[in-house]
């Protein structure tokens, strides 16, 4: 089903439920490492995007949501460090936030979100 994209997602077309890579050149969100070399046909790079509410995204891989606290945990039905805000970045790319926190690919995968850091811009074709 598609979501009608608010402000924060000018110009994007995530379909709920649909599947996606979440990648930053190289580098891919991986349900095993975290963040792995992008692969072609690996499953663990592939992610489902799920509208929960007001512009909030859960990020879905077989009942393993990723989450602020844990990286990756069981998905549960109102757990608010499993929901995501993409917003619109430089050049196409989003960043993944939640509460000021952001998805990044830096020694650590989640930093305070920064309008200039590189390493929280990410693509999100669809896979």
């Amino acid at each position: 089903m598609a979501v009608a994209a608010p402000s924060a997602f000018a110009g994007a077309d995530f379909t709920s439920g649909s599947t996606y890579k979440i990648k930053q050149g190289t580098a891919c969100l991986e349900s095993y490492y975290g963040i792995y070399t992008c692969s072609q046909g690996d499953g663990d790079q592939k992610w489902e995007l799920v509208s929960v509410s007001g512009g909030l995204w859960k990020i879905e891989q077989n009942g393993t949501c990723l989450n602020s606290s844990n990286i990756f945990d069981n998905c549960a039905q109102g757990a608010g460090n499993q929901k995501w805000q993409f917003v619109s970045a430089t050049g196409g790319t989003w960043k993944i936030e939640q509460n000021g926190t952001c998805l990044a690919t830096g020694s650590l995968l989640f930093a305070p979100c920064s309008a200039g850091a590189g390493d929280q811009r990410w693509d999100v074709p669809a896979s």
